[in-house]
């Protein structure tokens, strides 16, 4: 071993491991090439690399010297220009942390979020979460997507989105959006869609505390299904359109754009409105 001020501090053992601050290297393990040991209480250990301002500090690690993907099988650079972390394998870069700590998957330029996921590559999925638990816990979240700012459009605190647990004992919905403590969109483990509710009845079943309405639009007519609260209504609400009911494929019953009824009729034959 190598002695300073009567102290060893560096050991190379018979096998060729490399011990500092540590006398049996080893003891970590066949793997352990290189043992940096600090066993005092509070003690940290580190290993530091130095890289000039305009150049890069990197591990490099290799399994060959034939080509560039063996020899850099995989590496974690800092690149003290950009200030920027970089991870790779097969000689290419897979994740970057820019000086802002924005994360850039597939990406080397992570701009406008926190993280990047780039999907190149076709028939490859961009980001899966895969939860193989055999029985998760119930109503635990799989996914939870939340706004926690003071100011923003919604109620703090808001769980935006979330899916939970596959529990056949779960009492939420797969899938909810929320504002607040309010429900603004489910889909339940049968399929179903809530809008204002997340236990819907229907397939879809629409909840509002006042007036409500559905509306179909193509960009140019629309018509609406809704409430007023004291009244059901259906019907278009684009100026020259009628309103038609069908049974068996074929209609049976409409209201034209002046509000005339007509029965088992698509036009007028007659001025006179029915009453």
């Amino acid at each position: 071993g190598f002695v300073t001020g009567g102290t060893q501090r560096l050991v190379i053992d018979s096998s060729g491991r490399v011990g500092i601050g540590s006398s049996d290297p080893s003891s970590f393990g066949n793997n352990a090439k290189l043992v940096i040991q600090r066993a005092g209480s509070g003690e940290s250990s580190s290993c530091v690399i130095y890289g000039a301002s305009n150049a890069s500090s990197l591990i490099q690690f290799s399994d060959g010297t034939g080509t560039a993907a063996e020899r850099n099988a995989g590496f974690i650079t800092v690149n003290h220009s950009d200030q920027s972390m970089r991870f790779g394998i097969q000689d290419s870069e897979r994740l970057r942390i820019d000086s802002s700590g924005r994360v850039g998957i597939g990406t080397s330029s992570p701009t406008n979020a926190k993280l990047v996921v780039r999907n190149s590559t076709d028939g490859v999925e961009g980001i899966r979460i895969d939860d193989t638990r055999a029985t998760p816990t119930v109503n635990k979240r799989t996914l939870d997507i939340r706004y926690t700012g003071a100011n923003g459009r919604t109620a703090n605190n808001t769980q935006l989105l979330y899916l939970y647990d596959n529990n056949s004992s779960s009492t939420q919905p797969f899938m909810e959006v929320e504002n607040g403590s309010s429900s603004l969109f489910a889909i339940d483990s049968s399929g179903r869609v809530g809008i204002g509710t997340s236990s819907p009845a229907a397939q879809l079943h629409v909840v509002t505390s006042g007036a409500g309405s559905i509306r179909f639009a193509d960009g140019t007519r629309a018509a609406e299904l809704g409430s007023t609260g004291t009244l059901c209504y259906a019907g278009s609400i684009t100026p020259g359109q009628g309103f038609a009911l069908y049974s068996a494929n074929t209609e049976r019953l409409r209201i034209d754009n002046a509000g005339r009824l007509l029965i088992n009729h698509s036009s007028s034959i007659s001025t006179a409105g029915v009453q």
